[in-house]
This record gives C-alpha cells, sequence and structure tokens, in this order.
C-alpha cells in the first residue's frame, strides 16, 4: 500500500507538471517526443494555420501600402501648399519693366515689390471692372497714383525685374489671393487697436483700417513694406490662404 501511494503520488505530480506546461503554450502547439527522447513543443502541419499565416502576411502588406499611400498624399498636401497655383500673365518685356518701375516706386524692398505684384494681380481679378489686360488694369484703372507717369519713368533694378516676372510671368505670388488693399500710413486716418504711426499696433485679422478715402480694410501684413496690406471680409471668406513665401520665391523647391 506505501508503495502503491508513492507511484500514485508520482503520476499525479507528472500529470500536473505536463497540465501546467501545457496551459503556458497555444492550443496550437502540441507536444511531440524527437528521436533522442527529448520533449520539445512543434507546430502541427496545418493547412488552415497555414492560409491564416499567408493572410496575415497580406494583411501585413496592404497595411504597408496603405501607409506609403497615406504618406505620399500628406507629402503632396505640403507640397501644393507650398506651390499653390495662380494664373501666369504673358508679360512682354517692355511691359514687366514697367509693371517693376511702379512697384518700385510704391514699394522699396525687393519683398515689398513682390507683395505689390502680387497685390495688382489680385486687383485685377478681384476688382476689375472691365479691363482685358493685367497691364491695361494697372496702368489705367486709377488706383495706382500716378501710374503712368512712374511706368513711363521710374526706376527698375534688374532683382526686382526678376522678381515681378517669377510672380506674374510664373505665378509666385507672395500675397494670398483676398488681400486687395494698402495704404501709405499718411492716408490712414484711424485704426481700432492703437495709433496710426505705432507698427506694432497693427495686428493680422483683428485691426481696421479706415483710409482718407472713405474705404476701410482688415490688416494682413506689411508684407516687406512700410505700408499695411489688407483686404475685405468678404473676400477672405471665399478664398484660400495659400500663398509663396518670399524665401520660397527666390530659393524654389526642386
Amino acid at each position: 500500500m506505501i508503495k502503491s501511494k508513492k507511484v500514485m503520488s508520482a503520476i499525479v505530480a507528472t500529470s500536473l507538471s505536463l497540465g501546467t506546461a501545457a496551459q503556458a503554450f497555444p492550443n496550437n502547439y502540441k507536444l511531440a517526443k524527437t528521436e533522442d527522447t527529448k520533449i520539445e513543443w512543434k507546430l502541427p502541419n496545418d493547412p488552415l494555420i497555414k492560409r491564416l499565416e499567408l493572410e496575415k502576411q497580406k494583411q501585413e502588406l496592404e497595411n504597408y501600402r496603405a501607409y506609403i499611400k497615406s504618406q505620399i498624399e500628406i507629402a503632396e498636401y505640403y507640397h501644393k501648399l507650398e506651390n499653390p497655383e495662380f494664373p501666369k500673365y504673358d508679360l512682354s518685356e517692355t511691359e514687366l519693366i514697367e509693371i517693376t518701375r511702379l512697384c518700385q516706386q510704391e514699394q522699396c524692398s525687393l519683398e515689398g515689390t513682390a507683395a505689390e505684384a502680387s497685390l495688382m494681380a489680385n486687383r485685377y481679378e478681384l476688382c476689375n471692372s472691365g479691363y482685358s489686360t493685367l497691364y491695361s488694369y494697372i496702368k489705367n484703372s486709377g488706383w495706382f497714383a500716378n501710374s503712368n507717369y512712374y511706368m513711363s519713368n521710374g526706376n527698375a533694378s534688374s532683382d526686382a525685374i526678376e522678381i515681378v516676372r517669377k510672380v506674374l510671368m510664373e505665378g509666385k505670388r507672395t500675397l494670398p489671393r483676398y488681400v486687395t488693399e494698402h495704404d501709405c500710413l499718411s492716408d490712414i486716418v484711424n485704426i481700432n487697436t492703437g495709433g496710426v504711426y505705432d507698427k506694432s499696433s497693427y495686428i493680422p485679422d483683428e485691426t481696421i483700417i479706415h483710409n482718407v478715402y472713405g474705404a476701410d480694410f482688415i490688416f494682413y501684413s506689411y508684407a516687406g513694406s512700410a505700408d499695411p496690406f489688407g483686404y475685405k471680409w468678404y473676400n477672405k471668406q471665399n478664398l484660400s490662404d495659400e500663398h509663396y513665401t518670399y524665401e520660397r520665391v527666390i530659393n524654389p523647391l526642386p
């Protein structure tokens, strides 16, 4: 009886040990003996498991493709933001030089010249009242002071000509389409956020500018100029904020 109890205890202990080991492995594994009598775990040769493995690989491939596609879409989105599409104007070299003369008369810096040329195109597209060409609008609309004189007699540096060429002929505007206004400080009557001659008082999208002509508009930025540029509220509601930075115009993406 004592011997039997010992044997039974050994059997129970072995069963418990194997039961505990079985719980530690997935159900799709089985215990097998190799030729050298060592016990090891082997994956059964089950067609279902092979099929599941293939499905898993297929899903991983699909996930990878979806990831690559999403990365391409993100890259294209940001590329478009940095390379928006604007109309390109066909100007003769003489017309280009005359427009540049007026831009330089209005603005001193090259960045300001780029902004002025951008404003000209924006106004032609949004505020034109019957002029058939951009050149004709700039020269004859009356919005740009003494345009005929300065287009015929002003200065146009080679750098400024190239900047205006990029903006108007290559479609690289440095202002969003909705920016159609600017004033010199001497033409501004008051603003709602401080003193007219205090540049720090001009807050983008908050400052309302009232000028001597009875018009008002919302401040956008100085755009490399001594003059504040701005927009009409209703124009911004329907147009995007896309535009080139001045740095991107002079250093284009590859």
